[in-house]
Order: structure tokens, then C-alpha cells, then sequence
């Protein structure tokens, strides 16, 4: 809610990807079902749902165990270490640190080689900027005009852990907020709080909790 009422245009676009959206419930004046929104994809509400994710994810840290003797960037793991990584350091919310690549994998400088792993751009990676989710998709008939479309591997995210042991409740999580986020906007413009109450501090206790949760709202005219 911070990062939506501190930037108005995403706001606003998002609203409007929503109306355009879902015209029947525009035009019969109601609210959204649930089946509409967690129906098809709507790319800029995915887009923002994803990005609000990206900056603002709950676990700071995440754990694995290693079930075998195994090496990361040169340094040995015994198997049953755990190890502890971060959900929101460089490469996710801040700029990525140089490697040096001879202390990669031969996998790791494949997967890079063909693109498989993504990076964000460093110049803009501290920003909430949902458009970073879209990508283009040129249209099969030449007469037709090309697609705009949500790319969830558009880069690193890591909200949820990844892999087989990534939390369970990730689709349920997703159905949750996207439900909330387009019921709030459907009905409230998220306003700007004033200096003194807008703050994004947090302590970092098992999530991250907030200093300060104020929002201010307007209703939206229909």
C-alpha cells in the first residue's frame, strides 16, 4: 500500500488496466467475483502484484540443509550445513556484486551463457517499476498487433524460496493478494501519508515488520 500511494501513475494504470479489465462488472456496476480476478491474466495487475512482491517481501532470510558434500563460489558445504541466505540482498532489491567467475560452477557459466539465469538492470533495480514483469510478444498474424504479456521468470524473485522446497502455500498466497489489491483499488484511491507517518523502517524479527502501517484513502467515484 506504501509503494502504490507513493507512486500514482502505477496507481492509476493499474486502475485502469482493472476497468478494462473486467467490463461486466463496469458496466452492471459491482464488484469483481472472485472467479474474475483470479481468472485470466491481466498482465499489469500481475505485473504489480509480482513487483510489490520483489520490494517488499516478508522473509528476510531464508534456510537450506546441504544433503551432500557439495561447493558454492569455491568454498566447501559438508553435507547436513545449514545455510542461510538472504530473500532481499544484492541481485533482488540492490545492485548485484562482481564474482569472479572462476569461482563458478560450469553449470552456473552455462546457465548465464544461454540466458537461462536472469539479472535485473543495476540502474534501476531499487525502484518499483512493475513494467520490468512485461515483455513484448510479436503477434503470429502480421496484420495483428503485438501482445503485451507477464513474465514471471523476467528476472530474480525469491519471496517464496524456490525449488521443491519453496513454501507450500505460494498459489494460495498469490490468490489472497490479488483478490485484496483489486478490491481496495476498485473502491479507494491510496493517497500519500504525510512525512512524519510514511516511513518504509522496519525490524527484522521472524518477518519484517513494519514501523509504521498508516494508509489514507479517497473513495473512487464511479
Amino acid at each position: 500500500m506504501k509503494y502504490l500511494a507513493d507512486h500514482p501513475t502505477v496507481q492509476t494504470r493499474l486502475r485502469e488496466a482493472l476497468v478494462s479489465g473486467f467490463p461486466e462488472a463496469v458496466a452492471k456496476d459491482r464488484l469483481p467475483y472472485a472467479g474474475e480476478i483470479i481468472g485470466p491474466s491481466i498482465p499489469y495487475l500481475d505485473a504489480t502484484l509480482e513487483e510489490i512482491l520483489r520490494v517488499a517481501p516478508t522473509a528476510a532470510v531464508g534456510t537450506r540443509q546441504a544433503t551432500q558434500d557439495t561447493t558454492l563460489l569455491g568454498s566447501p558445504i559438508p553435507k547436513d550445513t545449514i545455510v542461510l541466505y538472504f530473500s532481499q540482498g544484492p541481485g533482488y532489491f540492490l545492485p548485484s556484486r562482481d564474482i569472479d567467475q572462476s569461482r563458478r560452477s560450469p553449470r552456473s557459466l552455462e546457465d548465464e551463457k544461454t540466458g537461462r539465469i536472469k539479472a535485473w538492470n543495476n540502474d534501476d533495480i531499487s525502484l518499483f517499476k512493475p513494467e520490468r514483469w512485461l515483455v513484448k510478444v510479436k503477434a503470429d498474424d502480421s496484420d495483428a498487433e503485438d501482445r503485451v504479456v507477464f513474465d514471471s521468470q523476467a528476472g530474480p524473485i525469491n519471496t517464496f524460496g524456490l525449488g521443491p522446497r519453496s513454501c507450500f502455500g505460494k498459489r494460495l498466497a498469490y490468490v489472497d493478494l490479488k483478490i485484496m489489491l483489486v478490491l481496495l483499488l476498485w473502491n479507494f484511491e491510496l493517497l500519500p501519508c504525510g512525512e512524519g507517518l510514511s516511513s518504509y523502517g522496519k525490524k527484522l524479527v521472524l518477518t519484517g515488520k513494519p514501523h509504521q502501517c498508516y494508509a489514507r484513502l479517497r473513495e473512487v467515484r464511479k
